[in-house]
């Protein structure tokens, strides 16, 4: 879901969008050591003793939008302003 505003300053094709979108994004990973030495904040580690590390990531629910694009004018109906 988002709420968004384009604006065509200039009639010639470029457009700049902004408002704002609903992010249900989120990522949850899980990384198993195999072998070899892992750095992990400074700290060395042998791949046995790690064995695996565990991470979630969350984002903001509100998240701002801002775009740029050009359209070809002879298929859109050229128009000035805020549409």
């Amino acid at each position: 879901m988002s709420a968004l505003l384009d604006y065509s300053p200039f009639n010639n094709g470029f457009i700049t969008t902004a408002g704002l979108m609903y992010n249900r994004n989120k990522l949850d990973y899980v990384g198993k050591a195999t072998n070899g030495t892992y750095n992990i904040n400074g700290e060395v580690f042998n791949a046995i003793d790690v064995g695996s590390l565990n991470g979630k990531i969350d984002f903001n629910t509100i998240a701002p939008y801002l775009g740029v694009d050009i359209i070809q004018l002879q298929n859109h109906r050229q128009q000035d302003g805020i549409f």
